[in-house]
């Protein structure tokens, strides 16, 4: 987990919010990292369907890996950074004909 997500699950569970992670790598390493922040992981699918806001903080390049039917009616905050050395480039995003989050509404 970066240090986006970290920030938000800090600042969710200070404020008394039931905070729920997940990512696509190994899980045993995501509950260590959330063991201080008082947070549990979860399965994607899971943490998606039982919030009301989904924050997306991965590479850009995965954006196309988020789940379309969980994230349905729910609040989406993009918290994606475009990096062409990370993500490889993408010709919407280099020419500046689409956003970061044109990209990631059009997908959901």
């Amino acid at each position: 987990m970066g240090l986006i997500g970290c920030l938000i699950v800090l600042h969710g569970v200070r404020n008394s919010h039931e905070v729920m992670v997940s990512n696509s790598r190994d899980q045993t390493l995501l509950a260590m990292q959330l063991l201080p922040l008082n947070s549990n992981p979860a399965s994607r699918k899971d943490a998606a369907r039982s919030s009301g806001v989904v924050f997306i903080a991965v590479l850009f390049s995965k954006y196309h890996s988020l789940l379309v039917q969980a994230s349905v009616q729910k609040m989406v905050v993009n918290a994606n950074i475009y990096c062409p050395n990370c993500d490889g480039p993408i010709s919407k995003l280099d020419s500046t004909k689409a956003t970061t989050s044109e990209l990631v509404v059009a997908h959901l």
